[in-house]
C-alpha cells in the first residue's frame, strides 16, 4: 500500500476532502460559535480560504492552547487545526490521486 492515500472506494467522485495539520502555530481567522451541553462559546478559530474553484475552510482545534503546552513541554506532532477542500466545479476522483499522494 506505499503511497496510497485513498481509503475506500476511490472510484466514487467526491467534491469534499478532509485533512489535519499537525505543529501549525497559532493563526486567527474568522469567529465560529461552539455549544456543548455545559455551554457557549465564540472564538476566531477558523481560516477561509477561497476563489472560483475552490474553498478550503480550516478550523483550529477547540482545545489547541493544551495541545500546544504539550507540545512545548514533551515535543513530537499534534494535530492541531482541522480542514476541508471542497470542490465547486468538479469532482476528485481516483483518476486525480497522483495529485494527493506522498512519494
Amino acid at each position: 500500500m506505499s503511497g496510497i492515500t485513498i481509503l475506500g472506494d476511490g472510484t466514487i467522485p467526491v467534491n469534499k476532502i478532509s485533512f489535519s495539520i499537525p505543529n501549525l502555530r497559532e493563526l486567527w481567522g474568522v469567529q465560529v460559535k461552539s455549544i456543548s451541553e455545559s455551554s457557549c462559546t465564540t472564538s476566531m478559530n477558523r481560516i477561509r480560504l477561497e476563489d472560483e474553484n475552490f474553498l478550503i475552510t480550516i478550523d483550529k482545534c477547540i482545545d489547541y492552547k493544551e495541545r500546544i503546552k504539550s507540545l512545548q513541554e514533551k515535543g513530537g506532532y499534534l494535530i492541531l487545526y482541522a480542514g476541508e477542500l471542497t470542490t465547486k466545479k468538479f469532482y476528485f476522483s481516483k483518476r486525480y490521486s497522483r495529485y494527493f499522494s506522498l512519494p
